[in-house]
């Protein structure tokens, strides 16, 4: 199946003594995606990515009248929980009361709670009430509203007609990012990469009929001369390090003993610049724990780069988090790797040659750092 959504950014927040509600509270911001909802409220497939988890507007349902009576659990992407619990029902209308926790909560001190109105004639969620806090970066309460406000039939003829062109369209979109993301790793061809991307996408987009996904493509083609020039500037960065000698430095861990990058000359090193305020690097932290895990005993060393100014921030997510590598103060030393965004991961070979380069989050980043590694090694 898939889903057209739409959201009003009319949150209110309380902090400090004060409200603010978005700017934007009157304009409706659509998006498209696809992904299968099973029965029982279970989500697969999704092309959603990190815009929106659809376990937010769809919650779990529960198995059997035990879990009914007694409460349910479901899973969200990046390790988060739900707990699910019926707390009124009526002949025509259920609230069911989803309470989220994750590491991500533990970090920033988060509570999240969604009563949704579930319409049993319907068999769909009419609504939601949402309430949130933080205690720590920007502390405050928030409220918001989630509300269903229309759904359409469609025949047979006329959704095979929209899925058609929809995997069109998905395809000619999946491809845009490939090829902006391959122009972000090659400095010898990333203009032309991003040419080509947006020539591809142009071609697509002429042969939509769909509203929505002309809309959508129109959309992307909008933002393309920012994305090119990112991901021009970012292929720049890379291109200064890699294959370089590594710049050497000096500092502590967290705990105040000395650290050196030149002894760990003879390894493969593995540098992951974060700080507690990167909610992507703190998503990434369980990928970055596995590879320390997975080649410990082996000559490779994992090694977080903090950059944050209280030393009680870095030590709350290293014990939260789990953290089983080394991490120390790296206050200025991005700079030195051309690092600007968060999280940056930079693998250095046994000879203190930086050989690969990760920038942002990616759900399949444990398997290309494992990858780089495993070569790194075999040419020993």
């Amino acid at each position: 199946m898939f889903l057209m959504f739409g959201w009003k950014s009319g949150f209110s927040w309380h902090g400090s003594g004060k409200e603010t509600v978005s700017k934007d509270a009157n304009n409706a911001r659509p998006d498209l995606g696809y992904f299968n909802l099973y029965a029982d409220g279970r989500v697969g497939n999704s092309s959603l990515g990190f815009q929106i988890d659809v376990r937010d507007i769809f919650p779990r349902l529960p198995d059997s009248e035990q879990e009914l009576a007694a409460g349910w659990d479901g899973e969200g992407p990046m390790e988060e929980k739900h707990h699910y619990q019926v707390k009124s029902s009526e002949a025509a209308r259920t609230q069911i009361i989803d309470v989220t926790t994750s590491p991500m909560h533990d970090i920033y001190l988060l509570t999240a709670q969604a009563a949704f109105e579930f319409d049993l004639r319907r068999g769909m969620v009419a609504g939601a009430q949402l309430t949130n806090s933080q205690g720590w970066g920007i502390k405050g309460e928030g409220t918001g509203e989630l509300k269903l406000t229309g759904s359409e039939m469609h025949g047979a003829d006329s959704t095979s007609r929209l899925a058609d062109e929809m995997q069109g369209y998905f395809e000619a979109a999946d491809d845009y990012t490939k090829l902006t993301d391959q122009a972000e790793n090659n400095a010898d061809r990333s203009e032309p990469l991003c040419a080509e991307a947006k020539e591809r996408l142009q071609s697509a987009a002429s042969r939509l009929t769909s509203p929505i996904l002309k809309t959508q493509a129109e959309s992307l083609l909008a933002k393309h001369d920012t994305t090119a020039k990112y991901a021009v500037q970012a292929a720049e960065r890379r291109a200064k390090v890699l294959g370089k000698e590594a710049a050497n430095f000096e500092t502590t861990d967290l705990d105040g003993h000395p650290f050196s990058l030149k002894n760990l000359q003879g390894k493969v090193a593995v540098l992951d610049f974060w700080y507690r305020g990167c909610g992507w690097c703190i998503r990434a932290m369980p990928q970055v724990n596995e590879v320390a895990r997975s080649f410990q005993g082996r000559p490779v060393a994992v090694v977080g780069m903090n950059t944050d100014r209280e030393i009680d921030d870095a030590k709350f997510v290293v014990e939260k988090m789990g953290l089983e590598y080394t991490n120390i103060k790296a206050e200025g030393l991005p700079e030195r790797f051309q690092v600007e965004g968060f999280p940056t991961l930079v693998v250095i070979d046994q000879k203190g040659i930086v050989r690969d380069f990760h920038v942002g989050y990616s759900p399949t980043l444990a398997a290309q750092l494992s990858e780089t590694i495993h070569a790194l090694l075999a040419e020993q």
